[in-house]
């Protein structure tokens, strides 16, 4: 029985890699369902309903993002090469095409957004992220943002979705590097992730050659475009964002990395040149990174638990679907933004809506993409701007000044909210005192500013009168110079 439930996942993963060639494949399902097989008291329950408190975070999450005020992050960019040439150690042209596709799509400034269609436009976000190159190294001494090594896979075989999870359905660790070494011999170790965007441009499809009973992924196909990271304690991401250690971070294949690079040009594949040279690969692991799901939701790649019409992305304005959209290609159409697919029956908003093949998130092509939804934007500002702080700056419109932030929540502040939830008043419990006095607001569900006083540094416990409070949900702002941070309560 064993070797048949094996020789079936087997078949389940080689036609679903194999039969998507040149498909803008990403490696966070499998990713995923390794941190699920490493983390078994985790039950299929908590699995499936992990999303249960996210529209809390996204609701939340609007009194951050609906303003005009854009946040820079601070990028690095490591180029880790296996062979020395004009398409491995990517030119700093390239990398700066990648920055500019990041900043195009990020600020809703893609001229192809004209091709959304109609019914989509009120979905449509405007994430207000910019992407600059670090000009300050860790040290303070000043550089381009960009790395160079020459790497060497010393006894590694390199990473290969196949083999990784054939692997571990056998019970076996499987073969991996750490993403930012690329090997255990040579590679290049990351800047700090608290203060920096890592991204690493690299071989991801060499293949895993120490399988030698093993299907290999050929070296040319580039059939893995690249892999994140969500942020640590990203709640609807289950065991990956636990605590991911020092892997924090995205990682492209030189193939895919920035807009019409050498391997590009000089491809022979027409089905790549047409669909993926718009440096969308990278946008849509940044939307990882910033703690986004793939559109298909937190599915697994194990049969009997891929289904995105049972597992939600916990982003009620993207529609749901079955699987990845580019699994249709595998169905028999031809068209990579056939509008006419649509694989689950459920109602947003009172219509059952179409697979959207436009959003960063799924698998389309970089020909089909051209949007974040605003609920998907809520949630990348919001982590950003708690989980992720260390690495933005913030640019006020008005002065055109940078300033570094940090922001937190209540939690992480050591502040506690209780009751919560409550049908009475709540308090605000300060387990250590400000520097300086604090500012206290309150703001309900539509962002309005109900309640506003001060805190003082003394303090330790401040009471909240809710008696006019209506039920529902409420969100605190408790600030000063030194801090921000946020987070909610709930009155019954």
């Amino acid at each position: 029985m064993k070797k048949r439930i094996l020789f079936l996942l087997f078949s389940w993963i080689f036609l679903r890699v194999t039969a998507q060639e040149f498909v803008n494949r990403c490696a966070m399902d499998l990713i995923n369902a390794q941190a699920f097989q490493n983390n078994t008291h985790i039950s299929d329950a908590y699995r499936i309903g992990i999303g249960n408190g996210i529209e809390n975070n996204v609701a939340y999450d609007t009194t951050l993002a609906n303003t005009d005020t854009t946040y820079t992050i601070q990028v690095v960019v490591h180029v880790v090469y296996l062979n020395n040439n004009k398409y491995e150690n990517v030119p700093d042209n390239v990398i700066q095409s990648q920055i500019d596709a990041l900043n195009r799509d990020f600020n809703l400034l893609n001229p192809d957004s004209i091709n959304i269609r109609p019914f989509f436009i009120p979905f449509r976000g405007n994430a207000k992220i910019r992407f600059e190159l670090a000009k300050k190294a860790p040290n303070g001494a000043a550089t381009t943002g960009i790395t160079r090594t020459n790497g060497s896979l010393g006894s590694l075989g390199g990473w290969d979705p196949i083999s990784n999870v054939l692997w571990t359905a056998l019970g076996v660790e499987p073969l991996k590097e750490d993403f930012f070494l690329l090997t255990g011999s040579k590679g290049k170790s990351p800047w700090p992730a608290s203060k920096y965007l890592n991204i690493y441009v690299c071989d991801l499809n060499y293949g895993n050659r120490k399988c030698n009973s093993c299907l290999t992924l050929c070296d040319t196909c580039g059939a893995l475009g690249g892999y994140a990271y969500p942020p640590s304690n990203a709640i609807n991401w289950g065991p990956l964002a636990l605590d991911h250690g020092k892997n924090d971070g995205v990682v492209i294949d030189f193939r895919f990395f920035g807009q019409n690079n050498w391997y590009a040009q000089d491809s022979t594949s027409q089905r790549f040149r047409d669909f993926y040279t718009k440096g969308r690969t990278t946008v849509h692991e940044v939307g990882h990174y910033l703690g986004l799901q793939h559109a298909w939701g937190n599915v697994l790649p194990i049969p009997g638990f891929d289904n995105g019409c049972e597992i939600d992305d916990f982003i009620d304005d993207t529609p749901e679907e079955e699987q990845a959209f580019a699994n249709n290609l595998v169905r028999g159409t031809t068209n990579p933004c056939d509008t006419t697919i649509n694989t689950c029956t459920k109602n947003y908003l009172g219509r059952d809506w179409p697979d959207m093949f436009e959003n960063y998130m799924d698998y389309s092509t970089d020909q089909c993409y051209n949007l974040f939804t605003k609920q998907q934007v809520n949630l990348m500002r919001y982590n950003l701007l708690t989980r992720r702080s260390g690495i933005v700056s913030k640019r006020e419109v008005e002065e055109n000044t940078t300033t570094f932030i940090h922001y937190s929540t209540l939690d992480e502040k050591g502040i506690q909210v209780y009751p919560n939830p409550t049908k009475a008043n709540f308090a605000i419990q300060i387990n250590q005192p400000f520097a300086k006095d604090a500012q206290l607001s309150v703001y309900d569900i539509n962002g309005k500013n109900i309640l506003q006083q001060t805190i003082t540094k003394q303090a330790s416990i401040v009471e909240i009168n809710s008696s006019t409070f209506s039920s529902g949900v409420y969100f605190i702002k408790i600030y000063n110079e030194d801090f921000t941070s946020f987070g909610k309560m709930i009155k019954q």
